[in-house]
């Protein structure tokens, strides 16, 4: 885990380590305001199978019965209306062979708090619905799909929208602020 939580970069221009070296300006992206952690892809607990990644999942822990150190080394991608930890920044994959052992396990980026694009859909526990910058999001019916939180019917939410998403719409790519869950 981190030994930093801060996800604020707020320069402008960097100054040249070389004797009569000009400034450069730093472009936006280096301010993108993240704290990222790397997990392993968890591996399936079928056999024979391979679970994949994508970029922009909602992911959680790989929880376990007995609550070893390997519950927080590896994510999974979140359950419909369940616990979520991150969005997944890359695509990676696990693999298991037919006696249920690890044959690949891929790192994948995530991150845990700030801005970032997730699958969102345009839906609440209610059914369809708007989201407006500003809506609280969680984890919906849909694995890894982010959606309009409701106060009193979901558990949490996980982030806050930054795009405008139309009622009905289906899962895109949008850009959201992750809130800390741990």
């Amino acid at each position: 885990m981190a030994t930093n939580r801060l996800i604020q970069y707020l320069e402008k221009e960097r100054f040249s380590a070389f004797p009569g070296g000009a400034s450069e300006g730093i472009p936006d992206g280096a301010m993108d305001r993240q704290q990222n952690e790397t997990f392993f892809v968890a591996l399936s607990p079928s056999v024979s199978t391979t679970l994949t990644l994508a970029v922009g999942d909602l992911v959680t822990f790989n929880y376990v019965d007995g609550g070893t150190s390997e519950s927080v080394i590896s994510v999974k991608k979140a359950e419909a209306n369940g616990s979520a930890i991150g969005v997944c920044l890359e695509n990676g994959t696990s693999i298991t062979d037919s006696a249920g052992a690890e044959q690949s396990q891929e790192k994948v980026k995530v991150v845990l708090a700030g801005i970032c694009e997730a699958a969102v859909e345009g839906k609440n526990a209610a059914g369809n619905s708007a989201i407006a910058s500003g809506d609280y999001l969680c984890q919906g019916a849909v694995a890894g799909v982010l959606y309009k939180y409701t106060p009193g019917t979901d558990a949490m939410p996980h982030a806050i929208a930054m795009d405008t998403v139309a009622s009905a719409a289906a899962a895109a790519s949008k850009t959201v602020i992750m809130l800390k869950a741990f």
